[in-house]
């Protein structure tokens, strides 16, 4: 799928900037040492108890060609959303590798130059990680009920946990342009629509109506991580530089992790080998494992499976 009429826009390009994360605080507010091979001996030893990191800004890099490369290589991991979904939750010097690989999710609120140094809180941080897996964990499992099940009840588990790590609280949405200013409405759970327990909602609900209630609620986030995003009109983007195309004005990286996941719903999203547990953009709608190999063996293995099965069918009636 192309973009070359509607894609980020790069009109502020110090929001895409990668940082280099020299200090890790810890909750005695101790910084570490100043040296640079003992610093690194620093992270290691205390990145579990780590409260911030400090850092200073490098160089800028291209939203746009990451997800493109990401997408032509076939990695999620090239891209921030993609990176972001993998990172391990809480490790530390996982979450300092996507700073410096792409920067923070928000910059202080004012600011018209980069800073020459910014602090990133690591609790806040995680619990805006939480929050984009929960969502993104209903998109990945909508094909499987088990899957499904479990990621809602993740989902509620952690809900209150997660919703200051956004505009509103987990599915709300925000009023329409007919709604009086200020207005938004409480996400109201599947079940509690139907004034039932979950354990009953979920025995008693059919496949297709979960996955249908999982996806409106992965709308909702999308359309409200997106809100405060701008579709604007920017021109030098083509030879003649006569021509101009609608470009999204997003104001965080926070922001922009979201649209290019909406992205990769629309155009084949990333998929989980049961392999190897890698995140990998299938090259057909039914590949499965991130290597042609794997695929290969798990064709055989599907066969195998399905010629016993009718062998024991044939036996049956044989008797």
């Amino acid at each position: 799928m192309k973009f070359e009429h509607l894609q980020s826009s790069t009109s502020d390009p110090f929001f895409w900037r990668k940082w280099r994360f020299e200090f890790l605080q810890t909750t005695n507010d101790d910084r570490g040492p100043f040296t640079r091979e003992l610093r690194e001996d620093f992270f290691r030893r205390h990145q579990r108890e780590g409260s911030s990191l400090w850092g200073y800004p490098g160089e800028k890099y291209d939203v746009n060609e990451a997800y493109k490369h990401a997408r032509l290589k076939r990695d999620p991991l090239l891209s921030p959303h993609g990176f972001f979904r993998r990172l391990i939750h809480k490790d530390n010097l996982h979450a300092r590798e996507f700073l410096e690989s792409f920067g923070p999710l928000h910059w202080p609120e004012g600011i018209f130059t980069v800073p020459r140094q910014l602090e990133v809180n690591l609790d806040d941080f995680w619990l805006y990680h939480l929050r984009f897996c929960l969502v993104t964990q209903l998109w990945e499992a909508r094909e499987s009920r088990s899957a499904l099940s479990k990621s809602w009840q993740e989902a509620f588990k952690y809900h209150k946990e997660v919703e200051p790590y956004g505009p509103l609280g987990f599915g709300d949405r925000q009023g329409g342009w007919y709604d009086p200013p200020n207005v938004y409405y409480r996400y109201t759970w599947p079940w509690q629509l139907v004034k039932k327990d979950f354990e009953t909602w979920e025995k008693e609900t059919p496949t297709i109506e979960m996955r249908e209630h999982a996806l409106q609620l992965v709308g909702l986030e999308l359309n409200l991580h997106l809100s405060g995003s701008e579709i604007i009109w920017e021109r030098c983007w083509e030879p003649t530089k006569a021509q101009f195309r609608q470009s999204i004005h997003t104001r965080s990286l926070w922001a922009l992790i979201w649209q290019l996941f909406g992205w990769d719903t629309c155009q084949g999203a990333w998929r989980r080998c049961p392999h190897c547990q890698k995140y990998f953009y299938p090259r057909r709608n039914d590949q499965f494992y991130c290597t042609s190999r794997q695929q290969g063996l798990a064709s055989k293995r599907d066969y195998a499976r399905r010629m016993r099965a009718r062998q024991k069918i044939g036996a049956r009636r044989r008797k």
